[in-house]
């Protein structure tokens, strides 16, 4: 999340800046909002940046004046933030010193491990991932907030029409699959052609996830599942469960269980899981 700059350059003749950041992250981009006539600009903004590959690369930021009309943006400092070694599943304060005594800028960093899926789910097909998210278990209001159409266009791409926000908390009372009684429980979260997942938990039928996704919308009528696995390292993994919620009748913010159900969603399975959920639309053009 982009948070704030501080004694940036003025620009203007007014002894201000309209600043903005443009921001690169291996070949992933984006763009904050330009926040007027100010120095120290706050844009608590958040940002989700997609890395395949097995190290972070750094965060590359670019501050800019905004000009309108045909005048050119100026150019207001560079800096470079060090990814590589955070600690993963905490959020990291990062203040950005710029080059020449430019100014700083405040980043809030969450680096998260998960796994992007083929068509089938088996351990062969799994291939690392990580993500800049927000804080885990944000509330509604900080989504509603913080999310703005320039924010949802870096989610993705223009045909995006909005950002799921997915809180998988928990399961209950899972079937056990293995031979010791219990199960090593994941949750794959699919939305159109987005597939995430969550870390396995070992050995209980009570697994507590508490993992955070952040999806773009590209269509309101979409469906999301969320099945839940048994992993198993010599095979392909175990279904054990799967629920499927249409986008248009989710509660914004409602913490809820929910009864797990076979394959083809027909009969009751055995099992709960806990799920929260926020859409946030914006009119993208």
């Amino acid at each position: 999340m982009l948070i704030k700059g501080e004694n940036l350059l003025p620009m203007d003749e007014n002894g201000k800046s309209d600043p903005f950041v443009r921001m690169k992250l291996g070949t992933e981009q984006g763009r904050s909002k330009f926040i007027r006539k100010t120095l120290n600009p706050v844009w608590q903004q958040p940002f989700l940046f997609y890395v395949f590959e097995t190290s972070v690369p750094p965060l590359e930021i670019f501050v800019w004046d905004y000009d309108k009309g045909e005048t050119r943006d100026d150019f207001m400092g560079r800096g470079v933030c060090q990814l590589a070694n955070l600690e993963e599943e905490i959020t990291h304060k990062m203040d950005i010193q710029l080059e020449d005594g430019a100014g700083e800028i405040t980043f809030l960093v969450t680096i998260t491990s998960t796994r992007v899926l083929e068509e089938n789910v088996t351990n062969s097909s799994m291939k690392n991932s990580a993500e800049m998210i927000l804080p885990s278990l944000i509330t509604e209001k900080d989504v509603l907030s913080h999310t703005s159409l320039e924010s949802i266009k870096t989610m993705g791409n223009i045909h995006d029409v909005g950002l799921l926000e997915v809180k998988v908390y928990q399961a209950h009372d899972l079937p056990s699959a293995d031979i010791n009684g219990k199960s090593d429980p994941f949750c794959v979260v699919e939305l159109d052609n987005t597939r995430v997942r969550t870390h396995t938990i070992y050995k209980t039928l009570f697994p507590i996830w508490n993992k955070v996704f952040l999806i773009p919308v590209r269509d309101i009528h979409s469906v999301l599942e969320i099945t839940v696995f048994d992993e198993d390292k010599n095979k392909t993994s175990e279904f054990l469960g799967k629920i499927a919620i249409p986008l248009l009748s989710i509660k914004n913010g409602e913490k809820k269980w929910y009864t797990l159900k076979d394959r083809k969603l027909l009969i009751l399975a055995k099992g709960v899981i806990e799920i929260e959920m926020t859409v946030v639309y914006g009119n993208v053009r």
